[in-house]
């Protein structure tokens, strides 16, 4: 009998390592500019445009990953971040440019209808995507999505601000300061530190930084610079468009403020909106296993 139960063990974990294969791990061009990407598992597809602006997918594909059980997932890099290549033209990171390169991976990977999970700063420009081919989507997944324009920049700064100096975040920080890491992981530790239910739980974020990680900041804000007034702007009015199922996710202790994902959710037309209430910006990572059962329920209702 205990020899059925370890072969049996053993052959549910064999179907999940399967599932979690990587099929692609390497580069595309996407409307003629080399782009990185990682894709994981055979299910339906749904493409992942990760945070920022400036990161990279590691960040966020290790805690994922799982989720390749029941989809394929396709990770990028966005122009000028992680492994992606820089443009040769100054303004080819505009805004305009990264919207319309997930139009050219949903046609790369022959998607009718694409279902997109995006996080944080990723959020905004899929719901721009999700404005300007608006039949293209099946539905969207926004995780912790910025606020859309700069109305709430205060209160985040503020809650920012009044997290910083209690206990444990305090100590935290300390911490982060005296390990012998770059400038830049220090303070960006620290300001996802400020945004967790548990400032331990920075940890679990893996940041990378290629050589040219300097040189591609700046082509890539140099880009954002050149038509953020047209992009980076409160455009909560125009959700309505978007008639795809959304679903937001929200971590109660982040800092963009609840109202701001209560609008979004308002403005949508078909939005539900779903708090962890033991999470920040970060609920994959935060409340992976409450972050799946989520998912799950929330794409097999598209399904049927």
């Amino acid at each position: 009998m205990t020899r059925y139960i370890l072969l049996l063990l053993l052959s549910l974990f064999s179907l999940k390592t399967i599932a979690q294969e990587v099929v692609f791990d390497g580069i595309k061009k996407i409307n003629g500019q080399t782009l990185y990407f990682k894709v994981i598992g055979k299910g339906e597809p749904l493409l992942i445009v990760h945070g920022g602006p400036g990161l990279n997918m590691q960040y966020i594909e290790p805690h994922l990953r799982y989720l390749a059980d029941d989809y394929q997932l396709i990770f990028f890099d966005p122009r000028s971040t992680g492994e992606s290549d820089i443009p040769n033209d100054s303004n080819a990171t505009e805004y305009k440019y990264l919207i319309n390169d997930i139009e050219g991976i949903r046609k790369t990977f022959n998607v009718d209808k694409i279902n997109i999970l995006a996080h944080s700063w990723g959020a905004k420009l899929t719901l721009h995507y999700a404005l300007k081919y608006p039949d293209n989507i099946k539905s969207l997944i926004l995780v912790a999505p910025s606020a859309l324009g700069n109305s709430y920049d205060s209160l985040q700064q503020v809650y920012a601000g009044n997290r910083s100096v209690q206990s444990g975040f305090f100590e935290k920080k300390k911490e982060i300061m005296q390990r012998h890491i770059s400038l830049i992981e220090i303070k960006q530790r620290h300001s996802f530190m400020l945004s967790m239910y548990n400032p331990e739980d920075v940890d679990k974020i893996t940041l990378t930084y290629p050589e040219n990680y300097a040189d591609a900041q700046i082509a890539l804000f140099r880009g954002l610079s050149h038509d953020y007034k047209k992009y980076d702007v409160d455009f909560y009015d125009q959700l309505a468009k978007v008639k795809a199922p959304v679903l937001i996710v929200r971590g109660d202790v982040d800092a963009i403020p609840l109202a701001a994902h209560e609008k979004m959710q308002q403005s949508l037309a078909n939005a539900k909106l779903i708090r962890f209430t033991k999470s920040g910006h970060f609920p994959f990572l935060e409340e992976p296993e409450h972050f799946k059962e989520v998912l799950n329920e929330f794409i097999d209702k598209l399904k049927k």
